[in-house]
């Protein structure tokens, strides 16, 4: 394992740090992804508010605000979780939705070998909580965020479009890629949506 940190020195960092671990995904996922995002908006214009496609990661933990001098903590469980951790392939499953009958939130599945992801997401679930961090321990549901139902979407709307999406053409998904690494990441929130600046790289054996 090595961890390369790229955030700026302790005295630029805010008092709190809204932080998550991610997986980043290649190019040419993010612009598939973003394919299934227009198609989406074709068959329920203007229900949903998209992710940019250069922001689409998949969450293995989300921390939240923290106080900045938990960082070192929280960069400690992460090389712990990680110790031994091998190089694994991940693919592109279903379209699917959180939400019920009125969609809330649009996603494409994530799939590993076996139950690779959720061990991994155990690992850094343990590591953090042997270090005292606080973390969101809901279980992982492995899934990469399209987008989210605007606030004035009708539950009319999200029920039409949850009646079109099994008959929603798909296109063949772009090749599996190799995970070797996670990510801490800070998130910032906005008007103008969110900002994720990564503070460290956890590379696996």
């Amino acid at each position: 394992m090595a961890a390369t940190a790229t955030a700026s020195g302790a005295a630029e960092r805010p008092a709190r740090l809204r932080l998550f671990v991610a997986i980043a995904l290649p190019d040419a996922w993010r612009r598939y992804l973003a394919g299934r995002e227009a198609a989406l908006e074709r068959l329920a214009p203007g229900y949903a508010r998209w992710v940019a496609p250069e922001l689409i990661h998949l969450t293995l933990v989300f921390l939240g605000e923290l106080p900045a001098a938990t960082l070192p903590a929280v960069q400690d469980a992460l090389a712990d979780a990680i110790a031994g951790q091998m190089a694994f392939p991940l693919s592109l499953g279903r379209l699917g939705h959180f939400g019920g009958a009125v969609p809330r939130v649009l996603w494409v599945e994530a799939r590993a070998p076996g139950q690779t992801l959720d061990a991994l997401h155990r690992a850094l679930c343990a590591a953090l909580a042997a270090r005292g961090v606080p973390f969101d321990a809901k279980p992982l549901v492995p899934h990469l965020t399209l987008g989210r139902a605007r606030r004035d979407a009708t539950p009319a709307a999200g029920r039409a479009l949850a009646a079109r999406l099994p008959a929603l053409a798909t296109p063949p998904p772009p090749t599996p890629f190799t995970v070797a690494a996670i990510h801490l990441l800070r998130s910032e929130l906005s008007p103008r949506g969110p900002r994720y600046t990564p503070l460290a790289e956890y590379r696996f054996q």
